[in-house]
């Protein structure tokens, strides 16, 4: 990765399939969580992915972030885009948002942003 603070898409695609993979920096999920929003849905989505739980974290974040910041509008046509999503995973990541965003669920910090929830979407105790 030439520079890590703005990778390109190839780049972040093919770090997602190093099965080595890591992050290459402290906070790289703050840092790029807002480059390439929907190619992290998309990364997130494939069941065989080695770092598929960093980018279902990664769009976990995302909403929470949008949550803190009052910024629904940068999420809103993600979630839509993909609130028919095939993908148990993904379907279940628009239905929290948008139980999120409607006030059904209480923010957590450590549910949205410190990756609880993509955990327990995927059966994990840590990512």
């Amino acid at each position: 990765m030439i520079n890590p603070i703005n990778p390109t898409v190839e780049e972040i695609w093919e770090w997602a399939w190093d099965e080595k993979s890591l992050a290459p920096m402290e906070d790289w999920d703050i840092i790029i969580q807002n480059l390439y929003p929907a190619e992290y849905v998309k990364i997130a989505k494939l069941p065989h992915c080695p770092c598929r739980n960093y980018f279902l974290s990664l769009i976990y974040l995302y909403v929470g972030d949008s949550y803190r910041t009052n910024n629904w509008n940068r999420v809103d046509p993600l979630l839509k885009d993909h609130e028919n999503s095939e993908s148990h995973v993904i379907f279940n990541w628009v239905k929290q948002s948008n139980d999120l965003r409607s006030g059904k669920v209480i923010f957590n910090y450590d549910d949205w942003c410190g990756g609880k929830l993509a955990r327990n979407a995927l059966g994990q105790n840590r990512i």
